[in-house]
């Protein structure tokens, strides 16, 4: 695990995000701190917050309006959570598209020759 971290480290040290350098925001030790948080404690409530602060960082659509993807992903979860307690075997979608994610962190670089595998 210390290895993976060590690499989301990497990451987030050549991360540059137009938000924070621009307009003061903190969005990049934001993600950083959910994911490591996340690592920690894989819960559907530290999934949403790395989703929540993401989608805040790449907002899409006016800053008038409710971002339609906070939306979603504030439904997703809610059916995950519902879902769950009808069928045994559901597998939830909400926290292990958040693995996914990590893992595309995950320097790719070093893995390259296995990428063709997927």
């Amino acid at each position: 695990m210390k290895h993976k971290i060590n690499s989301i480290n990497i990451f987030f040290d050549k991360l540059e995000i137009w938000e924070d350098i621009n307009n003061g925001k903190s969005y990049k030790s934001e993600i950083h701190q959910a994911i490591l948080s996340f690592l920690n404690d894989s819960s559907m409530e530290n999934a949403l917050s790395i989703y929540e602060i993401f989608f805040e960082a790449y907002w899409i659509g006016t800053q008038n309006e409710i971002n339609p993807f906070i939306d979603l992903i504030k439904k997703m979860n809610t059916f995950e959570k519902n879902a769950g307690r009808l069928v045994t075997k559901q597998r939830d979608h909400f926290v292990h598209s958040v693995f996914v994610f990590i893992l595309g962190l995950w320097q790719p670089k070093k893995h390259f020759e296995f990428l063709w595998l997927l």
